[in-house]
Protein backbone atom coordinates (compact mmCIF):
# COMPACT_ATOMS: atom_id res chain seq x y z
CA UNK A 1 0.00 0.00 0.00
CA UNK A 2 2.40 2.57 1.08
CA UNK A 3 6.38 1.97 0.79
CA UNK A 4 7.84 4.80 2.44
CA UNK A 5 11.51 5.11 3.57
CA UNK A 6 12.25 4.27 7.02
CA UNK A 7 12.68 8.17 9.13
CA UNK A 8 13.48 6.76 12.40
CA UNK A 9 13.92 3.43 14.34
CA UNK A 10 10.31 4.41 15.73
CA UNK A 11 8.96 3.95 12.22
CA UNK A 12 7.46 1.38 10.06
CA UNK A 13 5.26 1.10 7.24
CA UNK A 14 3.62 -2.38 6.61
CA UNK A 15 2.74 -2.40 2.32
CA UNK A 16 1.65 -5.99 1.98
CA UNK A 17 -0.87 -5.41 5.29
CA UNK A 18 -4.36 -3.72 5.12
CA UNK A 19 -4.52 -0.88 7.78
CA UNK A 20 -7.17 0.85 9.20
CA UNK A 21 -7.45 4.64 8.52
CA UNK A 22 -5.48 5.32 11.73
CA UNK A 23 -2.35 5.47 13.35
CA UNK A 24 -1.15 4.00 17.08
CA UNK A 25 1.22 6.98 18.98
CA UNK A 26 3.00 5.41 22.09
CA UNK A 27 3.86 8.94 23.52
CA UNK A 28 6.69 9.76 25.71
CA UNK A 29 5.16 11.27 28.77
CA UNK A 30 1.88 12.69 30.05
CA UNK A 31 2.54 16.06 28.19
CA UNK A 32 2.92 14.57 24.79
CA UNK A 33 -0.55 14.33 24.38
CA UNK A 34 -0.84 18.32 24.81
CA UNK A 35 2.08 19.01 22.33
CA UNK A 36 -0.01 16.13 19.93
CA UNK A 37 -3.09 18.44 20.24
CA UNK A 38 -1.70 21.38 19.66
CA UNK A 39 0.16 20.60 16.73
CA UNK A 40 -2.22 19.08 15.19
CA UNK A 41 -5.32 20.60 16.00
CA UNK A 42 -7.99 18.57 13.60
CA UNK A 43 -6.62 14.85 15.05
CA UNK A 44 -9.36 13.12 16.01
CA UNK A 45 -7.52 11.24 19.39
CA UNK A 46 -9.00 7.79 21.54
CA UNK A 47 -7.26 7.39 24.37
CA UNK A 48 -6.35 3.70 24.04
CA UNK A 49 -4.65 3.30 27.83
CA UNK A 50 -1.63 4.55 29.39
CA UNK A 51 1.02 6.16 26.62
CA UNK A 52 -0.43 5.05 23.50
CA UNK A 53 -3.42 6.25 21.74
CA UNK A 54 -5.01 5.85 18.10
CA UNK A 55 -5.43 8.62 15.60
CA UNK A 56 -7.13 10.01 12.96
CA UNK A 57 -6.14 12.94 10.57
CA UNK A 58 -7.35 14.29 7.46
CA UNK A 59 -4.25 13.96 6.00
CA UNK A 60 -2.11 11.45 3.71
CA UNK A 61 -1.80 8.28 6.19
CA UNK A 62 1.70 7.53 4.69
CA UNK A 63 3.05 11.25 4.72
CA UNK A 64 1.34 11.08 8.53
CA UNK A 65 3.10 8.31 9.83
CA UNK A 66 6.66 9.00 8.75
CA UNK A 67 6.15 12.69 9.82
CA UNK A 68 4.95 11.71 13.83
CA UNK A 69 8.19 9.37 13.26
CA UNK A 70 10.19 12.53 14.27
CA UNK A 71 8.82 13.52 16.74
CA UNK A 72 10.30 14.46 20.58
CA UNK A 73 7.48 13.63 22.09
CA UNK A 74 6.70 10.42 20.33
CA UNK A 75 8.46 7.18 21.19
CA UNK A 76 6.55 5.01 18.63
CA UNK A 77 3.98 5.07 16.07
CA UNK A 78 2.71 2.29 13.62
CA UNK A 79 -0.10 1.61 11.03
CA UNK A 80 -3.14 0.06 13.25
CA UNK A 81 -3.48 -2.92 11.00
CA UNK A 82 -6.67 -5.20 9.81
CA UNK A 83 -5.77 -8.46 11.22
CA UNK A 84 -6.93 -11.76 10.41
CA UNK A 85 -8.32 -14.79 12.39
CA UNK A 86 -6.58 -18.22 12.74
CA UNK A 87 -9.02 -20.61 10.75
CA UNK A 88 -8.09 -22.28 7.60
CA UNK A 89 -10.79 -23.99 5.67
CA UNK A 90 -8.72 -26.23 3.95
CA UNK A 91 -9.83 -29.88 2.79
CA UNK A 92 -7.55 -32.89 4.37
CA UNK A 93 -6.42 -33.70 1.05
CA UNK A 94 -4.44 -29.99 0.62
CA UNK A 95 -1.92 -30.92 4.11
CA UNK A 96 1.08 -30.87 3.46
CA UNK A 97 3.97 -32.04 5.58
CA UNK A 98 6.59 -29.07 6.53
CA UNK A 99 9.62 -31.63 6.52
CA UNK A 100 9.73 -35.55 6.43
CA UNK A 101 10.13 -35.65 10.01
CA UNK A 102 7.53 -33.16 11.02
CA UNK A 103 4.79 -35.51 12.63
CA UNK A 104 4.42 -37.64 15.53
CA UNK A 105 3.07 -41.15 16.12
CA UNK A 106 0.76 -41.44 18.75
CA UNK A 107 -1.63 -43.16 19.93
CA UNK A 108 -5.16 -41.96 18.96
CA UNK A 109 -6.72 -42.81 22.57
CA UNK A 110 -3.84 -40.32 23.73
CA UNK A 111 -5.20 -37.26 21.75
CA UNK A 112 -8.13 -36.77 20.18
CA UNK A 113 -10.28 -39.18 22.49
CA UNK A 114 -9.11 -37.83 25.76
CA UNK A 115 -10.79 -34.51 24.65
CA UNK A 116 -13.79 -36.00 23.91
CA UNK A 117 -14.05 -38.17 26.94
CA UNK A 118 -13.04 -36.14 29.37
CA UNK A 119 -15.94 -35.89 31.35
CA UNK A 120 -16.82 -39.21 31.54
CA UNK A 121 -13.50 -39.91 32.84
CA UNK A 122 -14.17 -37.56 35.88
CA UNK A 123 -17.19 -36.89 37.72
CA UNK A 124 -18.95 -34.51 36.41
CA UNK A 125 -20.44 -33.31 39.73
CA UNK A 126 -17.01 -32.96 40.87
CA UNK A 127 -15.51 -31.59 38.02
CA UNK A 128 -16.04 -27.78 36.83
CA UNK A 129 -13.97 -24.84 35.24
CA UNK A 130 -12.70 -21.05 35.73
CA UNK A 131 -14.89 -18.04 34.19
CA UNK A 132 -12.87 -17.20 30.93
CA UNK A 133 -12.85 -14.56 27.80
CA UNK A 134 -13.29 -15.15 24.21
CA UNK A 135 -11.97 -12.13 22.25
CA UNK A 136 -13.27 -12.12 18.09
CA UNK A 137 -15.41 -9.97 15.93
CA UNK A 138 -18.69 -11.16 16.16
CA UNK A 139 -20.53 -13.66 18.48
CA UNK A 140 -24.08 -15.40 17.79
CA UNK A 141 -25.06 -15.28 21.57
CA UNK A 142 -28.59 -16.41 20.61
CA UNK A 143 -27.29 -20.31 19.61
CA UNK A 144 -28.67 -22.82 21.91
CA UNK A 145 -25.89 -24.19 22.97
CA UNK A 146 -24.15 -20.90 24.49
CA UNK A 147 -26.65 -20.41 26.91
CA UNK A 148 -23.89 -20.27 29.41
CA UNK A 149 -21.72 -17.33 28.02
CA UNK A 150 -21.70 -14.37 30.03
CA UNK A 151 -22.82 -11.03 28.79
CA UNK A 152 -20.22 -9.21 26.12
CA UNK A 153 -18.67 -6.49 25.96
CA UNK A 154 -17.33 -4.66 22.72
CA UNK A 155 -14.09 -2.77 22.73
CA UNK A 156 -14.82 -1.15 19.38
CA UNK A 157 -17.62 1.04 20.66
CA UNK A 158 -17.44 0.26 24.64
CA UNK A 159 -21.16 -1.24 25.01
CA UNK A 160 -22.36 -4.86 25.36
CA UNK A 161 -22.94 -5.14 21.56
CA UNK A 162 -21.12 -8.26 20.69
CA UNK A 163 -24.19 -9.96 18.87
CA UNK A 164 -23.48 -9.50 15.18
CA UNK A 165 -27.59 -8.66 15.32
CA UNK A 166 -26.58 -5.29 17.30
CA UNK A 167 -25.24 -4.82 13.70
CA UNK A 168 -27.50 -5.99 11.26
CA UNK A 169 -24.40 -7.71 9.59
CA UNK A 170 -24.78 -11.08 8.05
CA UNK A 171 -24.39 -14.11 10.24
CA UNK A 172 -21.65 -15.36 8.58
CA UNK A 173 -19.74 -12.95 10.43
CA UNK A 174 -20.35 -13.96 13.56
CA UNK A 175 -18.89 -17.75 12.66
CA UNK A 176 -15.63 -17.73 13.86
CA UNK A 177 -16.40 -16.21 17.53
CA UNK A 178 -19.59 -18.32 17.71
CA UNK A 179 -16.69 -21.32 16.77
CA UNK A 180 -14.57 -20.02 19.46
CA UNK A 181 -16.53 -19.99 22.25
CA UNK A 182 -18.26 -23.03 21.36
CA UNK A 183 -15.01 -25.26 21.75
CA UNK A 184 -14.91 -23.56 25.68
CA UNK A 185 -18.62 -23.11 26.69
CA UNK A 186 -21.32 -25.34 24.80
CA UNK A 187 -23.87 -26.64 26.74
CA UNK A 188 -23.49 -30.41 27.41
CA UNK A 189 -25.48 -33.63 28.39
CA UNK A 190 -27.94 -32.48 26.64
CA UNK A 191 -27.84 -35.10 23.57
CA UNK A 192 -27.42 -32.28 20.57
CA UNK A 193 -24.50 -30.63 18.94
CA UNK A 194 -20.94 -30.62 20.31
CA UNK A 195 -19.37 -31.29 23.93
CA UNK A 196 -17.98 -27.88 24.99
CA UNK A 197 -14.10 -28.53 26.18
CA UNK A 198 -14.58 -26.85 29.76
CA UNK A 199 -17.69 -28.70 31.88
CA UNK A 200 -19.86 -25.95 33.36
CA UNK A 201 -17.28 -23.22 31.77
CA UNK A 202 -18.49 -19.58 31.21
CA UNK A 203 -16.98 -17.30 28.66
CA UNK A 204 -16.99 -13.28 27.80
CA UNK A 205 -17.30 -12.84 24.54
CA UNK A 206 -15.20 -9.55 23.86
CA UNK A 207 -16.21 -8.15 20.27
CA UNK A 208 -13.26 -6.19 18.70
CA UNK A 209 -14.96 -4.33 15.68
CA UNK A 210 -17.65 -2.56 14.45
CA UNK A 211 -17.53 -2.91 10.78
CA UNK A 212 -19.29 -5.08 8.49
CA UNK A 213 -16.11 -7.44 8.07
CA UNK A 214 -14.08 -9.97 10.50
CA UNK A 215 -11.15 -7.76 10.44
CA UNK A 216 -9.95 -6.50 13.97
CA UNK A 217 -7.63 -3.37 14.64
CA UNK A 218 -4.68 -3.86 16.15
CA UNK A 219 -6.11 -0.27 18.26
CA UNK A 220 -8.83 -2.87 19.38
CA UNK A 221 -6.90 -6.13 19.88
CA UNK A 222 -4.53 -4.32 22.27
CA UNK A 223 -7.60 -3.11 23.89
CA UNK A 224 -9.46 -6.24 24.52
CA UNK A 225 -6.58 -8.36 26.00
CA UNK A 226 -6.38 -5.41 28.62
CA UNK A 227 -9.88 -5.46 29.26
CA UNK A 228 -9.67 -8.97 29.89
CA UNK A 229 -7.36 -8.47 32.59
CA UNK A 230 -8.84 -5.41 33.88
CA UNK A 231 -12.33 -7.68 33.92
CA UNK A 232 -10.59 -9.66 36.57
CA UNK A 233 -10.81 -12.69 34.08
CA UNK A 234 -7.72 -15.44 34.57
CA UNK A 235 -7.87 -16.73 30.91
CA UNK A 236 -7.93 -15.27 27.36
CA UNK A 237 -8.33 -17.05 24.47
CA UNK A 238 -7.38 -14.86 21.06
CA UNK A 239 -7.52 -16.53 17.71
CA UNK A 240 -6.13 -13.55 16.13
CA UNK A 241 -3.18 -12.36 14.83
CA UNK A 242 -0.54 -10.61 12.49
CA UNK A 243 3.33 -11.82 10.67
CA UNK A 244 3.78 -8.39 12.49
CA UNK A 245 4.34 -7.32 15.85
CA UNK A 246 2.84 -3.68 17.25
CA UNK A 247 4.22 -1.40 20.34
CA UNK A 248 0.42 -1.14 21.84
CA UNK A 249 -0.43 -4.87 21.61
CA UNK A 250 3.20 -6.14 23.20
CA UNK A 251 2.33 -3.87 26.53
CA UNK A 252 -1.24 -4.97 26.65
CA UNK A 253 0.06 -8.33 26.75
CA UNK A 254 2.67 -7.28 29.62
CA UNK A 255 0.13 -5.00 31.28
CA UNK A 256 -2.22 -8.30 31.71
CA UNK A 257 0.28 -10.84 32.12
CA UNK A 258 1.74 -9.09 35.14
CA UNK A 259 -1.74 -8.98 36.10
CA UNK A 260 -2.29 -12.94 36.07
CA UNK A 261 -3.64 -13.06 32.80
CA UNK A 262 -2.87 -16.66 31.03
CA UNK A 263 -3.52 -15.48 27.16
CA UNK A 264 -3.69 -18.17 24.50
CA UNK A 265 -3.47 -16.95 21.00
CA UNK A 266 -3.29 -18.33 17.71
CA UNK A 267 0.16 -19.26 15.89
CA UNK A 268 -1.59 -18.58 12.23
CA UNK A 269 -2.42 -21.05 9.13
CA UNK A 270 0.42 -19.66 6.73
CA UNK A 271 2.00 -23.24 6.69
CA UNK A 272 5.26 -20.89 7.81
CA UNK A 273 8.09 -20.73 10.59
CA UNK A 274 7.38 -17.32 10.96
CA UNK A 275 4.60 -17.40 14.05
CA UNK A 276 1.80 -14.92 14.19
CA UNK A 277 2.36 -11.79 17.05
CA UNK A 278 0.97 -11.74 19.95
CA UNK A 279 1.53 -15.52 19.92
CA UNK A 280 5.22 -15.35 19.81
CA UNK A 281 4.81 -12.97 22.69
CA UNK A 282 6.72 -14.45 25.65
CA UNK A 283 4.26 -13.12 28.04
CA UNK A 284 1.24 -15.70 26.09
CA UNK A 285 0.71 -18.83 24.95
CA UNK A 286 1.68 -19.40 21.08
CA UNK A 287 -0.56 -22.02 20.08
CA UNK A 288 0.04 -24.45 16.62
CA UNK A 289 -2.22 -26.77 15.32
CA UNK A 290 -1.97 -30.84 14.69
CA UNK A 291 -4.66 -32.82 12.29
CA UNK A 292 -4.50 -36.27 10.98
CA UNK A 293 -2.62 -37.51 8.39
CA UNK A 294 -3.71 -36.02 4.89
CA UNK A 295 -3.50 -39.00 3.20
CA UNK A 296 -4.82 -41.79 5.82
CA UNK A 297 -7.79 -40.23 7.69
CA UNK A 298 -7.84 -41.75 11.07
CA UNK A 299 -4.44 -43.12 11.00
CA UNK A 300 -2.48 -42.23 14.09
CA UNK A 301 -0.18 -39.70 12.25
CA UNK A 302 -0.21 -36.45 12.61
CA UNK A 303 0.78 -33.60 10.52
CA UNK A 304 1.91 -30.07 11.82
CA UNK A 305 -0.16 -27.73 9.39
CA UNK A 306 -0.03 -24.29 11.15
CA UNK A 307 2.44 -22.04 11.55
CA UNK A 308 5.53 -23.46 13.38
CA UNK A 309 8.69 -23.02 14.96
CA UNK A 310 9.96 -20.24 17.54
CA UNK A 311 6.88 -19.07 19.65
CA UNK A 312 4.96 -21.98 19.36
CA UNK A 313 4.39 -23.04 23.27
CA UNK A 314 1.96 -26.68 22.70
CA UNK A 315 0.00 -27.94 19.59
CA UNK A 316 -3.27 -29.04 19.85
CA UNK A 317 -5.75 -30.17 17.51
CA UNK A 318 -6.79 -28.51 14.57
CA UNK A 319 -10.04 -30.01 12.80
CA UNK A 320 -13.48 -30.10 14.20
CA UNK A 321 -16.90 -29.40 14.78
CA UNK A 322 -18.06 -26.48 16.64
CA UNK A 323 -20.60 -23.88 17.16
CA UNK A 324 -21.63 -21.41 14.13
CA UNK A 325 -23.50 -18.66 13.85
CA UNK A 326 -24.83 -19.08 9.96
CA UNK A 327 -25.86 -22.54 9.99
CA UNK A 328 -25.88 -24.82 14.05
CA UNK A 329 -22.57 -26.33 13.30
CA UNK A 330 -19.44 -26.69 11.24
CA UNK A 331 -16.12 -28.51 10.65
CA UNK A 332 -13.61 -26.48 10.07
CA UNK A 333 -9.51 -25.58 11.12
CA UNK A 334 -7.49 -24.00 12.25
CA UNK A 335 -5.38 -22.76 15.02
CA UNK A 336 -8.06 -21.06 15.66
CA UNK A 337 -9.85 -24.45 16.80
CA UNK A 338 -6.32 -25.04 18.75
CA UNK A 339 -6.23 -22.37 20.71
CA UNK A 340 -9.79 -22.60 22.97
CA UNK A 341 -8.81 -26.22 23.10
CA UNK A 342 -5.83 -25.06 25.12
CA UNK A 343 -7.85 -22.57 27.21
CA UNK A 344 -10.09 -24.94 27.87
CA UNK A 345 -7.61 -26.85 29.68
CA UNK A 346 -6.50 -23.74 31.59
CA UNK A 347 -10.24 -23.57 32.92
CA UNK A 348 -9.78 -27.19 34.43
CA UNK A 349 -6.02 -26.52 36.04
CA UNK A 350 -7.14 -23.12 37.57
CA UNK A 351 -10.71 -24.43 38.77
CA UNK A 352 -7.83 -26.80 40.81
CA UNK A 353 -5.08 -24.15 41.72
CA UNK A 354 -6.87 -20.62 41.11
CA UNK A 355 -3.76 -19.36 42.22
CA UNK A 356 -0.88 -20.46 39.59
CA UNK A 357 0.78 -18.38 37.45
CA UNK A 358 2.07 -18.74 33.74
CA UNK A 359 5.13 -20.08 35.03
CA UNK A 360 3.39 -22.78 37.14
CA UNK A 361 0.98 -23.92 34.39
CA UNK A 362 3.60 -24.02 32.17
CA UNK A 363 5.87 -26.59 34.83
CA UNK A 364 2.57 -28.66 35.17
CA UNK A 365 1.70 -28.99 31.74
CA UNK A 366 4.95 -30.23 30.23
CA UNK A 367 5.11 -32.97 33.13
CA UNK A 368 2.46 -34.46 30.79
CA UNK A 369 3.10 -34.03 27.24
CA UNK A 370 4.57 -35.89 23.92
CA UNK A 371 7.89 -34.55 23.19
CA UNK A 372 8.54 -37.13 19.90
CA UNK A 373 10.35 -34.91 16.76
CA UNK A 374 11.46 -32.34 18.55
CA UNK A 375 14.77 -30.40 17.32
CA UNK A 376 15.68 -28.13 20.37
CA UNK A 377 14.96 -28.62 23.97
CA UNK A 378 13.95 -24.97 24.19
CA UNK A 379 11.49 -24.84 21.04
CA UNK A 380 9.97 -21.66 22.30
CA UNK A 381 13.38 -20.05 21.26
CA UNK A 382 14.26 -21.99 18.41
CA UNK A 383 13.50 -23.55 15.47
CA UNK A 384 11.80 -26.74 17.65
CA UNK A 385 8.14 -27.80 15.50
CA UNK A 386 6.22 -28.24 18.83
CA UNK A 387 7.07 -26.34 21.03
CA UNK A 388 7.28 -27.51 24.65
CA UNK A 389 4.98 -30.52 23.54
CA UNK A 390 1.59 -31.86 22.63
CA UNK A 391 -0.46 -31.58 26.20
CA UNK A 392 -1.82 -35.03 27.24
CA UNK A 393 -5.20 -33.37 28.76
CA UNK A 394 -6.49 -36.31 30.52
CA UNK A 395 -2.89 -36.97 32.55
CA UNK A 396 -2.81 -32.74 33.86
CA UNK A 397 -6.68 -33.21 34.74
CA UNK A 398 -6.18 -36.48 36.21
CA UNK A 399 -3.10 -35.29 38.51
CA UNK A 400 -5.30 -32.26 39.34
CA UNK A 401 -8.18 -34.35 40.38
CA UNK A 402 -6.07 -36.86 42.69
CA UNK A 403 -4.08 -33.86 44.53
CA UNK A 404 -7.20 -32.22 45.37
CA UNK A 405 -8.59 -35.80 46.57
CA UNK A 406 -11.21 -36.53 44.00
CA UNK A 407 -11.48 -40.07 42.74
CA UNK A 408 -9.97 -39.80 38.59
CA UNK A 409 -12.07 -42.52 37.07
CA UNK A 410 -10.52 -44.24 33.94
CA UNK A 411 -12.64 -45.90 30.66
Amino acid sequence: MYNYAKASNKFHMLPAHKHAESILIKLKDANAINLLKAEYPKMRIRHLFDGHVEAYDHGLYGELLQELSTKDYVVNVEPNELMGAGIAGMPHNRFNKIQSNAYVKIGINDMWYQYRLLQKRIPTAFIRTADMAVADAYFDTQHPQLDLILPGWNVANNTTNVDYRNFGHPSSLADHGTMCAGILCAKQDNLQGIYGLGYNARAKPISMTMDPSTNVSSANMALAIKFAADDGKRILSLSYGSVNSYSAIDDAALYSFNKGLLICCAAGNDTSSTVWSPARNNTVFGIGGLAPDANNIGTTQIDLVANYGAGIDYCLPYWGYSTYASMPYYKAGGTSHATPVFAALLSHILYFMPDYSFSDVRQLINKHVIRESFQASDPRQSSGFFGYGIPQYDKIVAELVNESGGIYVAV
